[in-house]
C-alpha cells in the first residue's frame, strides 16, 4: 500500500490541501507537498504506531527533499478537518533534517488529535504533510546580516481590494506583532499599489539555532525598512485576486524564500455580515479580563443581555499576545455571543484583531492603557473616531493615558502630547507615559484664584505663587501620580502646551524639562513645569506674539526614561537652507540634551541625500554604527511620511539594547 500521496491523490475536501491544488491553478510559486494517507492514522490509531512502509517512504523521499531545499530542512503540518470546528489547533514543526524528526512529529500530531478526540467527530480528517522549510528555519541569534533574516504574511480580498500584512520573521508574527500593510487594487487587469504603511518593526519570530520558536531583535538598520519589494506586493495581490476570482474571498499566507515570496498556505476569507449596529458608540462596561482558557467560565456566567450591550466588556490579556496563544484568541472569535472587546495594540498590530471582528465581535485597540478586572471602560465611537478609557483611572481627564492624547485633542493635552501619542498608535517605539491635561493647569490656577485666561500682566504673580506651592496643589497633584511614585521607575517630566511644538513656532527649551525624576520629585517637578509656562522668557516670547495669548495653555507629560546609551536630534532638512534633499543626524553619548541645548562637544554629524539614499558627509568622534545610522535616516523617512510628506525635526535615543526611541518629532519650520 502506498501511504505517501500528492494532492491530486487526496479526494476528500480538505482546506489546507486544497490550497496548494489552487495555488497551482493561479500560478503562484509554492512547494510541493507530501501527503499522508487516511489510512496512515488508521493503521496509527489501532497499532499505537506509523506503518513501516511509511517510515520507509518517508527515509526515502527525505533525501532529495533536503538536497533540494535551500534550507536544507523539512516542515511538518496539519491537515486536520474537524466539522464544527474552525481551522483545529495542533501542532506544527520546522526546520526538521532527518527522516527521524519528522517520522517523530508525525507520531506527535497524531497524538494530539487524539488527546482531542478529533478523530471520534463524524466526518472527521485526521490528515497530515510535509514539504521542504521555506525561508530561514533556523536563525542566528545576534545575526546581523540582513540577507539571513526571513519575512512573510498574508494577504486577503476584501472590498475589491487585497490587502497585504507583512513582518520580519515567520510568518505567524503577522498576528500579534506589528507589521507594514500594503493596499492594491486592481485596474483594467493589473493590480497597482494605491497605499503603504511602513512602522518600526523591532521584533521577529524566528526559530533560533536551539531550535525554540523565540522572539528576536530586528537588526536596527531593518526596523523602518518596507518588508516586501513593490514587486512581491504586486504578485501577492495577482495570486490573491485570481483566486479570490475562481473561489470567492481568499486568504493567502506566505514566506521568503531566497528573496522571493513563496504561498504556503490558502483559506477562504469569510466575514461575518456586519450587524446593523449605530455608528455611534458610547457605552460604559464592567472589564472581564480573559488571560486563559480556564477564564471563559467567567463569560459563561454572564448573561446574554450584559455582553451584547456592553455592560460586560471583555478584555484580552498582554500574555495571550506576548505568548501567542492563539488558541485562547480563537476560542474568544468563536464564542456565540458579539462582544466588545479590548485588545492590546497599536494602529500597525490591528490587523490582529481580525479573527475577532471577522466574526463579528467588536474589537477596539487600547495600547498599553492597563485594564484590569473589574476596571470601568468607556467605548466612545464618534464619526469614526475611537476612543477608550479607563474610567476607573481617569474619568475626570484630570490625567488621561499618552495613549489617549491624540484622541483628546492639543486643547486637552498640548501639542507635544499629540504628537506622541499618534505616533505611539502608529507602531513607533515611544516611551510609555500619561498627561497632566490643561484641565488640571486650569485647576491649579483656580486654587490661585484664577478662574480665567489669565491675563499676561499677571504672569509674573503665577510665576512666584507656583515657586512654593500650597499644600492643597501639591495634593491634587500627588493624588494622580500614586502609581508613578510607587513604580520605582524614573520619568521625564515635559512641557506639552498648546502652543508649543508648531511648525513656525516650536518654543524650543522655553519649557522646563526634567529628566530621571522618581518619587516625591514627581510631583515638585510637573509643578515646575507648570509654572515654567509663565516664565520671564515666556513673557517675553508672548509679548512679540499677542495673538498666542488666549491660545497658551500647559499640560505635562510624564514618561518612562529610556536606558541611554547614546540620542540626538535629526532634521529632516536643511532648515537654513530650505534643502529639503538633505537629512542632518546629530548624535552624542548619553543623554541628548546637550545637543538640543547646543552644549555639547563632542557629537558626530551625518548628512544623508534623499534622492541618493546614501552619507554624503560624516563629521566627529564615532557615536552611532553605520547600521544606526542608516536606520535613523529611515526614521525620519518614515516619519515625513506619516506627517503629510513634511520634514520633521525630531529627538531619538539609543538604548542599551540597541533599540532606538522616538522622543519627539515635530514638523520643521523650513525659512525660504
Amino acid at each position: 500500500m502506498k501511504y505517501l500521496i500528492s494532492p491530486s491523490e487526496y479526494t476528500l475536501p480538505n482546506p489546507r490541501i486544497d490550497g496548494f491544488r489552487k495555488l497551482k491553478e493561479v500560478g503562484a510559486s509554492t512547494v510541493d507537498i507530501f501527503i499522508l494517507s487516511l489510512d496512515s492514522f488508521s493503521f496509527f490509531l489501532e497499532n499505537k504506531k506509523l506503518p513501516a512502509e511509511l517510515e520507509e517512504e518517508i527515509r526515502a523521499t527525505m533525501p532529495s527533499i533536503i538536497e533540494n531545499a535551500s534550507t536544507h530542512s523539512v516542515a511538518v503540518r496539519r491537515a486536520y478537518v474537524v466539522p464544527g470546528t474552525d481551522n483545529p489547533p495542533g501542532p506544527r514543526f520546522v526546520g526538521l533534517t532527518d527522516a527521524n524528526s519528522v517520522i517523530d512529529a508525525i507520531k506527535q500530531t497524531y497524538d494530539f488529535a487524539i488527546t482531542q478526540k478529533y478523530n471520534e467527530v463524524a466526518n472527521s480528517q485526521i490528515g497530515i504533510f510535509f514539504h521542504a522549510s521555506i525561508g530561514t528555519p533556523k536563525y542566528p541569534e545576534g545575526n546581523q546580516d540582513v540577507s539571513l533574516v526571513p519575512y512573510g504574511g498574508y494577504a486577503i480580498n476584501e472590498n475589491g481590494f487585497v490587502e497585504i500584512y507583512s513582518v520580519f520573521g515567520m510568518n505567524e508574527g503577522v498576528q500579534s506583532l506589528v507589521a507594514d500593510r500594503y493596499l492594491t487594487e486592481e485596474r483594467r487587469g493589473k493590480y497597482y499599489i494605491v497605499k503603504k504603511e511602513i512602522p518600526q518593526k523591532n521584533k521577529m519570530i524566528c526559530t533560533a539555532a536551539s531550535g525554540e520558536v523565540k522572539l528576536l531583535e530586528v537588526p536596527i538598520e531593518m526596523q523602518f525598512d518596507q518588508v516586501l519589494s513593490d514587486g512581491e506586493i504586486i504578485e501577492t495581490a495577482r495570486v490573491v485576486g485570481g483566486l479570490s476570482k475562481k473561489y470567492g474571498p481568499q486568504r493567502v499566507e506566505f514566506s521568503s524564500e531566497k528573496s522571493n515570496v513563496l504561498f504556503n498556505e490558502v483559506a477562504d476569507y469569510w466575514k461575518e455580515a456586519k450587524k446593523d449596529a449605530p455608528e455611534n458608540i458610547n457605552l460604559k462596561g464592567a472589564v472581564r479580563v480573559i488571560s486563559n482558557i480556564g477564564d471563559f467560565q467567567k463569560l459563561s456566567e454572564i448573561s446574554k443581555e450584559d455582553l451584547l450591550s456592553g455592560k460586560v466588556i471583555v478584555k484580552v490579556g498582554e500574555n495571550i499576545i506576548t505568548n501567542r496563544d492563539y488558541d485562547v484568541l480563537g476560542a474568544l472569535a468563536a464564542w456565540k455571543d458579539n462582544l466588545f472587546v479590548l485588545y492590546p495594540g497599536v494602529a500597525a498590530t490591528q490587523h490582529a484583531m481580525r479573527v475577532l471582528t471577522d466574526k463579528g465581535h467588536k474589537a477596539f485597540l487600547i495600547g498599553n492603557q492597563k485594564f484590569d478586572e473589574g476596571d470601568q471602560a468607556q467605548i466612545v465611537v464618534t464619526g469614526g473616531k475611537v476612543r477608550v478609557t479607563n474610567l476607573s483611572k481617569t474619568e475626570n481627564q484630570n490625567y488621561i493615558s499618552l495613549w489617549d492624547a491624540s484622541f483628546l485633542g492639543v486643547e486637552l493635552c498640548g501639542g507635544k502630547a499629540d504628537r506622541l501619542s499618534k505616533m505611539k498608535i502608529l507602531g513607533f517605539q515611544v516611551p510609555h507615559g500619561a498627561v497632566l491635561t490643561t484641565k488640571l493647569s486650569d485647576l491649579v490656577l483656580e486654587k490661585l484664584g484664577y478662574k480665567s485666561q489669565v491675563a499676561l500682566a499677571d504672569f509674573p504673580k503665577v510665576y512666584q505663587a507656583l515657586e512654593n506651592p500650597s499644600p492643597e496643589i501639591i495634593s491634587l497633584i500627588d493624588s494622580l501620580l500614586t502609581d508613578y511614585k510607587q513604580s520605582n521607575k524614573a520619568f521625564s517630566t515635559r512641557s506639552s502646551a498648546t502652543i508649543e511644538d508648531d511648525s513656525k513656532d516650536s518654543m524650543a527649551g522655553m519649557f522646563d524639562t526634567h529628566l530621571n525624576v522618581s518619587g516625591d520629585a514627581l510631583v515638585t517637578q510637573a509643578i515646575a513645569v507648570i509654572r515654567s509656562a509663565f516664565s520671564p522668557q515666556i513673557i517675553q516670547h508672548l509679548q512679540n506674539n499677542q495673538g498666542l495669548v488666549e491660545k497658551m495653555k500647559i499640560a505635562v507629560v510624564l514618561q518612562e526614561m529610556v536606558d541611554v546609551r547614546c540620542a540626538g536630534v535629526i532634521f529632516g532638512a536643511k532648515a537654513q537652507t530650505g534643502d529639503t534633499d538633505i537629512v542632518e543626524i546629530e548624535a552624542n553619548q548619553g543623554l541628548g540634551e546637550g545637543i538640543v541645548s547646543g552644549e555639547a562637544k563632542e557629537v558626530e554629524s551625518y548628512k544623508f541625500s534623499r534622492s541618493e539614499r546614501r552619507v554624503v558627509e560624516r563629521k566627529g568622534p564615532e557615536v552611532l554604527s553605520q547600521p544606526e545610522a542608516k536606520a535613523l535616516f529611515m526614521l525620519s523617512e518614515r516619519l515625513r511620511q506619516e506627517f503629510n510628506d513634511t520634514p520633521q525635526d525630531i529627538e531619538w535615543a539609543i538604548d542599551s539594547s540597541g533599540q532606538i526611541w522616538v522622543l519627539q518629532s515635530r514638523d520643521l519650520y523650513i525659512r525660504r
